[in-house]
């Protein structure tokens, strides 16, 4: 008969480790998805100064920086259409980065006098916050670990973002899938 003897205590500092170092992997920050949006039906009008094509980058973890082109035109009154033209990193880091196209729709919220986009694309929803300053347009993907709660409506994810800007001094951005400071193509 096969019996099994106790884990060594080098052997659970091992694996302990292992699962450790895989629970950060797990852990580490993603762009906030839903389907979920602020508003259950966009609620403002377009703002004209978005629309146009914006010049950006962004920066991965490991400090790789892609150039990324972000287009925004008018859908309808209250709609953009939305795309992102770059060189995006493959989930298989053997296979090489390749320009592409994401492409969605989009529309504006406030909250307590924040403004965000809620990005659709392909039937998932991403929030970012927009901030206009000197010509510059900014789009900060919100972090998934925004909030610890579970959302569960679309009034659930507004008024925990309207909790989170009110108590942090500093949101939860996803840096990388965020662009600051984008300027206008000429």
């Amino acid at each position: 008969m096969l019996t099994l003897s106790k884990p060594t205590t080098n052997k659970r500092v091992f694996l302990t480790s292992i699962l450790s170092a895989g629970l950060l992997v797990l852990l580490t920050g993603c762009p906030y998805q839903s389907p979920y949006k602020i508003d259950s039906e966009p609620q403002l009008a377009i703002d004209n100064n978005l629309i146009g094509n914006w010049n950006g980058m962004v920066v991965e973890e490991n400090g790789r920086q892609h150039e990324v082109l972000v287009s925004l035109s008018g859908k309808n009154e209250k709609e953009y259409e939305i795309s992102f033209i770059g060189h995006f990193s493959r989930k298989n880091y053997k296979d090489p980065d390749r320009k592409d196209t994401i492409s969605g729709t989009a529309f504006l919220s406030d909250i307590d006098n924040n403004r965000f986009l809620n990005i659709n694309l392909d039937g998932k929803y991403y929030i970012c916050s927009v901030v206009m300053e000197d010509g510059k347009l900014s789009l900060m993907a919100m972090n998934e670990h925004f909030t610890s709660f579970v959302i569960m409506s679309d009034a659930d994810l507004r008024r925990k973002l309207s909790y989170h800007f009110r108590t942090r001094r500093y949101p939860l951005y996803d840096d990388e899938f965020s662009m600051r400071n984008m300027e206008r193509e000429k």
